[in-house]
């Protein structure tokens, strides 16, 4: 059977009733079932109408909850309130949504009978126009004043194709009807102290394998320790008291899983060989001809030893122009608002005063202002002129530039793309064309991965991972989508195909987003950045790169500018293509360089490719 079909109800509006459309929908619902002796386990959250299962999840009312949410969401069901409507901030997670992909929309306009007829009528009227205006193909509108029992809501639902979105199609993902976290003590290495996660949920997308690593987002890749098969919460076929599917298909040779509260025979146990290996860094070889530069280790032990009388002209050109470069780097970030232009967030004093706070936030807000103002100014200049830089008054240019070289042309002169290398890039995985090697991992594993340890889509399964102890900070120490509260971001596990647990350096292509220009948003290369890719959330610093597909080298970026699509490259785990991004700024950063954007993305694309060799080359004109 097919997993149940995922709600994810948002409210559009300041006054819309989320909480009781998805109230309605679970009670007027009224052909769910559970299996017998299993209903103290039974999530409310799922139910079944039609011979069609529905999972609801009503998500808080924050951008990165509702994306996160729509991760594994096929229908969007937008609660619209007709006093007011969309305010802003409905629009920006709308916004949002659509840059990370929807299967399908539907409006529910809510609150209507507080209004006269006429009004009634004008405001389905709309709001009907403005959610097909901007979901032409895949959206359905409804008045749940004329359709009081959800009937209409309800058989749309249960008839309705989503879109699939082809980015999570490639991969099986859980998400977590119920989890629970168990801390334990510190590990035998003396690292951090971990403890078990259970997790239970239906398995979507591709079939589960319990001997492939599984992401947990904001957290890391482990492997699942234990893989249960249960029974059914909610039946898709079949009369009271009849077997599931996954009962009548077990294996009598299979392990049997006696969980507690189940019942012995309730469960099947997934064999797990631990085949797909944990080693995320390559390791480099030392002999490689293109790992020149000295470790740590061997500059340490050399320091001691009497060296020559005087470097020759030219190691002493290449010393100086990295000292130069690195001094020209500090002054670049504090031109570009860093920790000491910005200032430090200021704590608290145990006897405040008022006025010295007041002139210190002044200060900090004047600071901030002035970085800010500089970051414009450099981004117009290089907007105006491209790589232009003076020349230096107190050193010969040969000198200063000692490390650049002069090309003929930037698309036709040569340049070997593993030409001085720091030793640092020998721990990043090497693939020569990564779309032929995703369409061949991806054929393998649905031949080889074996029967005892997978579980198909559609099937209710129990995981057992060993986390760190900050999950409970991020998750808390239990949680259930049936809760009576909003989620503030369900659990979604997602498991990794072969080399996605590997470093690579990946691309993306990377546009500012209609509010970040609005806000008029300086973003300049290595800035700090919170990537949503896919399933995964992680910090990075980016460098970008000029989008020329027709050469095989390509010009640093100092800025992002308004309206050009540039290349964002950053060291990060290999992805299967297609997968969108969306980038955020992290939470000081947001409050020093644009208030209005806190919380919202800044930036969005789509996975490019996974290369080492791309050449990116920092260009500059006399």
């Amino acid at each position: 059977d097919a997993p149940p079909r995922v709600l994810v109800v948002v409210a559009a509006g300041e006054g819309a009733d989320a909480e009781g459309i998805a109230s309605q929908i679970l009670s007027h619902a009224g052909d769910s079932e559970v299996m017998g002796g299993c209903a103290e386990n039974t999530s409310g959250a799922t139910v079944m109408y039609n011979r069609q299962r529905f999972t609801v999840v009503r998500p808080t009312r924050r951008v990165e909850a509702v994306l996160d949410a729509m991760k594994a969401g096929d229908v969007m069901v937008l609660a619209i309130p007709a006093n007011g409507g969309l305010d802003a901030h409905g629009e920006q997670i709308v916004d949002a949504v659509c840059m990370q992909g929807v299967g399908c929309v539907v409006g529910v306009l809510t609150g209507v009978e507080a209004l006269t007829e006429k009004q009634q009528a004008a405001a389905r009227k709309e709001w009907a126009a403005s959610l097909h205006a901007r979901f032409p193909d895949h959206s359905k509108f409804f008045c749940l004043d004329q359709d009081p029992r959800c009937a209409a809501l309800l058989r749309h639902l249960a008839g309705i194709s989503p879109k699939k979105l082809s980015w999570r199609e490639q991969r099986s993902y859980v998400l977590c009807e119920s989890h629970s976290y168990l801390p334990g003590t510190s590990g035998s290495d003396g690292g951090e102290a971990g403890g078990t996660l259970t997790v239970e949920g239906y398995v979507r997308g591709l079939s589960l394998c319990s001997d492939r690593l599984v992401h947990v987002p904001g957290v890391g890749d482990f492997a699942v320790e234990r893989a249960v098969v249960l029974p059914d919460r909610v039946r898709a076929s079949g009369g009271r008291g009849a077997s599931s599917s996954l009962d009548t298909s077990m294996d009598a040779s299979m392990d049997v899983d006696e969980a507690p509260g189940l019942g012995p025979g309730c469960g099947r146990v997934l064999a797990a060989r631990g085949g797909m290996h944990a080693l995320y860094e390559a390791e480099g070889d030392v002999l490689a001809g293109e790992q020149t530069w000295p470790t740590e280790a061997e500059l340490a032990e050399v320091a001691g030893r009497p060296g020559p009388s005087r470097d020759s002209d030219y190691q002493r050109l290449w010393t100086e122009a990295l000292e130069e470069e690195e001094q020209e780097f500090q002054e670049e970030m504090r031109e570009a608002g860093g920790d000491e232009a910005a200032g430090p967030i200021l704590e608290e004093a145990d006897e405040p005063d008022d006025g010295m706070d007041a002139d210190l936030a002044e200060e900090d807000e004047d600071a901030a202002r002035r970085a800010y103002l500089q970051q414009r100014s450099a981004r117009d200049d290089d907007a105006r002129f491209p790589d232009e830089v003076d020349t230096p008054i107190d050193a010969p240019a040969k000198s200063r530039f000692a490390r650049y070289r002069g090309l003929t042309s930037i698309k036709s002169s040569p340049w070997h793309p593993r030409e001085n290398l720091p030793a640092e890039y020998a721990r990043v995985y090497h693939f020569e064309h990564w779309p032929t090697l995703q369409r061949q991992a991806l054929r393998e594993q649905a031949a080889q991965e074996p029967d005892d340890a997978t579980a198909p889509a559609g099937a209710y399964v129990r995981l057992v991972l060993r986390v760190p102890a900050h999950f409970a900070q991020l998750y808390g120490s239990s949680g259930r989508l049936d809760g009576p509260a909003e989620l503030d971001a369900p659990l979604i596990l997602s498991s990794l195909n072969t080399h996605e647990n590997r470093l690579a350096v990946v691309h993306f292509t990377f546009t500012l987003t209609a509010a970040a220009e609005a806000a008029q948003l300086v973003l300049r290369g290595k800035a700090p950045l919170v990537l949503h890719a896919g399933f995964r959330r992680f910090a990075a610093r980016p460098i970008f790169s000029e989008d020329n597909r027709r050469s095989t080298k390509h010009k640093l970026e100092r800025f992002v500018q308004p309206g050009r699509q540039v290349i964002a490259t950053v060291y990060a785990p290999a992805t299967y293509g297609p997968c969108p991004l969306l980038a955020f700024l992290p939470g000081g950063e947001a409050v020093h360089a644009a208030p209005s954007l806190a919380g919202l993305p800044v930036a969005s694309g789509a996975l490019l490719s996974v290369d080492a060799d791309r050449i990116i080359l920092k260009r500059i004109t006399l």
